[in-house]
Order: structure tokens, then C-alpha cells, then sequence
């Protein structure tokens, strides 16, 4: 027995030893590969409790291109074993340039995978007021990471692959011109939202308004090409990114306040107690928590008019918010018929107006002349 199984490892050893080393091998690269998903595993848990964001992104960025990497070359490896045992033809130095670009290939796959996590945990920050970056200034920088990545990527693979950066200059000064003119509009829009990106006139989610097309909503998306508006009523209007270098653009998120500007109108026998009216009204409005302090707070008679006395009073808002605004206006609107009523007063209205004189039939005839 025991001579039959030494004969059997010598015959392994001598003619298919190959297929042993083949097997060892496969064998310690799914070893290794689930040992360095163990360790990155555990590395992960430690950073994510310990707040190391940098470190965190990094090792859940890491695994898959690095373990990808190592078995294709593995696999490379094998492929040149088999064949060379059972072909007797070698060709792992046919295959080094492939091996060099799958090299660069995997360097950018794990730095595009670590900047979409990173990006990932600083808009969920964010989100949640742990920092004070705006989500359009982090989806900025993201972009700019992208296309640096992409660049050095095109580099790195002309020089593993032995082509000349004279070969390109050549080609762009040929087809340059041609090239340059029909992507007038798409080069534009480019530097268009990398301009955006870099002054922020307005970033994602913010409410926008473009007087000169009539274009209004909030910033759903800032692209490359064109920037994605949303409505209130929901439907997306998609603006290309080089028209707002020429258009003025409004931005109603950034406002510090919300402006106050009412005007009510009482009866001409009420102007004696109109004044009285108006600095009941100016003390509401200065203690009242809504209204900023350090802004003017005025009411005053705007205007005498043939059937009525116009009164306005305006005040800036500490609050932005739509639906707060909505109520302190509310509340002001009812105050003022409060104070009006106790004054003895009247809110001029409609039937309180005397109905104009129809002109008669010769001032009718004549007029029509």
C-alpha cells in the first residue's frame, strides 16, 4: 500500500506537478483574499466607531478593486501555466502590458470608489448639521476629484501602453479646429458648471428664480451639461449650465429675511384716529418675536385717495420660512382689523364707495365722437 501511494505522489511530482502548483495556488490566493476582507472588515468597524472618516472610506474603498486585481492576475498566471504545460506555449510577457493597464485601471476604480464614499459621509453630515459645508460645494469637489481621476487615469495608460504624447498632440492639432467648433456649446456648458461650482451663486436645493426666461424652482441637480430645476408643480426643467453666465439669477434660499409690505385701507371720516392706529400698530410689530428689531419697523399713511385712506406697514421677518411667514402675516392682518375695530374705525371696502355717475346719453354721444 504504502508503495503504490509513493508512486502515485512521484508520478503527481513528475508529470503533473504542475497541476499541484496550480492547485496550491488558487488555494492561498482565496485564502489570503478572505483574510484581507476579515481585517478590512474588523478595520472598518474600529474607524466607524472611533469617527475616522478618511481611514473608514479608505478600507471600504480598498477590498474590491485590490481583490479583483489579485485574482485576475492569478488567473492570468494559471492560463500561462496550463498553457505552457499542455501547449508548450508561453505568453506572460504578452500579457505584462495587459497586466500594467489592469494595474491602472484598478488604481482608479479604488480612488473613484473612495471618493464616492467620502462623499457619501459628508453629505450625510451634512444633512444632519455635524458640518458646515453646503451638499452643492461637496458635490463640486466631487466632480473636480472625478475628472482629476480621469485625466491622470488617460496619462498613466498612454505611458504603460508606450503611446507618445506627440501622437496626441499631432491628432489634436489636425482635428483641433473641427473639434473645437462643433463642441462650442457643449464647452461652454462645461466651464459653465465648473463655474458654478466654484462661485455658487446658488447649489442644490436651493430655490432659484430667473427673471429674463420666467424660469423658477428649486436646484434638483448641478450636471456638467445642464442643471435640473424643479417646480412647484413638479415637472423638471433642465437649463444648460452656460445660461446662467448671461442671466441674472435670484436666489431665495440665501435670503437673510422675509419683507413684510401690507397695505389696508380705512374710510376718509376714520383719518382722525388714524394716527392713533398707526402707533398701536408700530408697537405690536416692535414687540413682537417675529420681527427683527434692528430693521425699520414703519406704519404710515401711504396715500389720501379719492375714496379712501391707505395705510402701509412694513417690517422684516426673522424667519425665512414660507409656512412661519405665512403666520406672523396672518397674525398681523388680525391685529390690525383688532385695532381698527377698537378705534371705531372702518377697513374701507366695496360697498362703503360711492357707485360713479353713468354719463348721460349726450356726454355718452359726444365721447363716442
Amino acid at each position: 500500500m504504502q508503495f503504490i501511494l509513493w508512486n502515485f505522489v512521484n508520478l503527481i511530482d513528475a508529470e503533473g506537478g504542475w497541476l499541484v502548483q496550480l492547485v496550491i495556488t488558487l488555494t492561498c490566493v482565496a485564502i489570503i483574499t478572505h483574510l484581507l476582507k476579515i481585517v478590512l472588515h474588523r478595520l472598518h468597524k474600529k474607524f466607524e466607531e472611533t469617527h475616522q472618516v478618511w481611514k473608514d472610506t479608505f478600507v471600504r474603498a480598498i477590498y474590491r478593486p485590490v481583490s479583483y486585481y489579485i485574482w485576475l492576475v492569478t488567473l492570468t498566471h494559471s492560463v500561462n501555466l496550463i498553457s505552457d504545460q499542455l501547449l508548450s506555449r508561453h505568453f506572460l510577457d504578452e500579457a505584462k502590458m495587459a497586466l500594467s493597464v489592469l494595474a491602472v485601471l484598478t488604481v482608479s476604480w479604488f480612488l473613484l470608489a473612495w471618493k464616492k464614499n467620502l462623499l457619501e459621509v459628508l453629505v450625510a453630515k451634512q444633512k444632519a448639521h455635524e458640518i458646515q459645508m453646503d451638499t452643492g460645494r461637496i458635490v463640486g469637489f466631487g466632480k473636480l476629484a472625478t475628472m482629476f481621476t480621469l485625466v491622470v487615469t488617460g496619462l498613466l495608460l498612454m505611458e504603460v501602453t508606450g503611446q507618445s504624447f506627440k501622437t496626441l498632440i499631432a491628432f489634436g492639432g489636425i482635428s483641433g479646429l473641427a473639434l473645437a467648433i462643433a463642441s462650442q456649446e457643449i464647452i461652454a456648458n462645461f466651464f459653465g458648471g465648473l463655474m458654478i461650482y466654484i462661485t455658487q451663486p446658488f447649489t442644490v436645493q436651493d430655490y432659484i428664480l430667473l427673471p429674463s426666461s420666467n424660469l423658477e424652482g428649486y436646484v434638483e441637480d448641478i450636471g456638467w451639461y445642464q442643471t435640473c430645476l424643479r417646480p412647484y408643480d413638479k415637472k423638471p426643467v433642465y437649463v444648460p449650465n452656460s445660461f446662467f453666465s448671461k442671466a441674472h439669477v435670484i436666489n431665495s434660499s440665501r435670503m437673510t429675511h422675509r419683507r413684510l409690505n401690507e397695505k389696508i385701507s380705512v374710510r376718509h371720516e376714520d383719518l382722525a384716529v388714524v394716527p392713533k392706529i398707526l402707533d398701536e400698530l408700530e408697537e405690536y410689530l416692535s414687540n413682537h418675536a417675529g420681527i427683527d428689531k434692528e430693521e425699520k419697523i414703519l406704519a404710515s399713511i401711504e396715500n389720501v385717495g379719492p375714496y379712501s385712506v391707505d395705510i402701509v406697514i412694513s417690517a422684516m421677518t426673522v424667519t425665512t420660512d414660507e409656512r412661519e411667514f405665512s403666520k406672523i402675516k396672518d397674525s398681523l392682518f388680525v391685529k390690525t382689523g383688532q385695532v381698527i375695530d377698537k378705534n371705531g374705525a372702518k377697513i374701507a371696502s366695496a360697498h362703503l364707495l360711492p357707485v360713479p355717475k353713468s354719463p348721460s346719453p349726450r356726454e355718452s354721444s359726444f365721447t363716442n365722437e
